[in-house]
């Protein structure tokens, strides 16, 4: 069939290819894979945590948060936003399905190049490499944390995406991926994986003239795709189950959540065993409304 395809019909097929692969990415402000931002109940900085305890996390196993902050005050603080992390990697696995819990090793800062376009380029602060992370708590109280990066470190591929699409970046991206990829594997000391991952990259953004930092910072975060975008990966079965699971119970919870703002039981005198057909009959008119 494609020798039948004329060069002018290919060239449009191909366009509109590229028009639907950038819709599937959010190349706004917003997208943390791209522009990543501190926040206090959203991010943790582990980059000045005590050197023995964060090379135990670098190396995959369980680790404390009070051993990774062993004063006082700065416990106090990561306490504050490992909490709040956690919370929002609970609220996106259980609304979306999605398992957004990132350890970033390093971020990639991208000055935009020069454009005549309409539209300008913003900078980039991006993580370059990120590997799965898991808090859990360490009691029931919550007064400590546990800290896990499990599975292997992963180059940024919305990094890639946009730094071929969006800033000119010159090459194929499965051999700038596959390069990258084997300069982590190859790196004897796991410190310096960030630093043969950014080296690779660099080389091939100066041949693309794009000017490149590199910050050198463990930065635990959540890293999710606002449109779910796919670079050349496809959800899992579990991911699919969640997400499924999600649009079933929404209108529900949707439905109990409006109930609960009414307050109209909070007076009832009729018999508690009647209250569920009552909320049952109320919920389903408000359905039908």
């Amino acid at each position: 069939m494609d020798e039948h395809v004329g060069p002018v019909r290919r060239r449009a097929m191909e366009v509109c290819a590229q028009q639907w692969s950038d819709a599937l990415i959010d190349f706004g402000p917003y997208n943390t894979l791209l522009h990543f931002k501190d926040t206090k109940r959203a991010t943790l900085d582990v980059t000045d945590a005590a050197p023995q305890a964060l090379a135990s996390l670098l190396n995959g196993r369980a680790t404390r948060l009070a051993s990774l902050f062993p004063a006082s005050e700065d416990h106090k603080a990561a306490w504050a936003r490992a909490r709040g992390l956690r919370r929002k990697m609970v609220e996106l696995a259980e609304e979306q399905g999605i398992d957004a819990g990132r350890l970033a090793l390093g971020l990639v800062c991208v000055d935009p190049p020069t454009t005549r376009g309409s539209r300008p380029l913003a900078a980039l602060r991006a993580p370059l490499l990120l590997q799965p992370l898991s808090i859990e708590p360490r009691t029931a109280t919550e007064n400590d944390f546990v800290l896990e990066a499990v599975g292997e470190a992963e180059i940024n591929p919305v990094l890639l995406y946009a730094l071929s699409h969006q800033y000119g970046l010159d090459g194929d991206l499965e051999e700038l991926t596959d390069k990258i990829t084997n300069a982590v594997d190859e790196c004897a000391d796991l410190d310096d994986r960030t630093r043969c991952a950014y080296e690779v990259l660099q080389t091939a953004c100066t041949r693309s003239n794009l000017t490149v930092e590199l910050e050198e910072r463990l930065v635990a975060g959540v890293f999710s795709f606002d449109r779910l975008p796919v670079v050349d990966r496809q959800p899992d079965s579990k991911q699919f189950t969640h997400r499924t699971l999600t649009t079933t119970r929404a209108p529900v919870e949707r439905g109990v959540a409006h109930l609960k703002s009414w307050q109209i039981f909070r007076k009832a005198r009729c018999s508690p065993n009647r209250m569920t057909s009552n909320a049952n009959a109320v919920h389903t008119l408000e359905q039908q409304r």
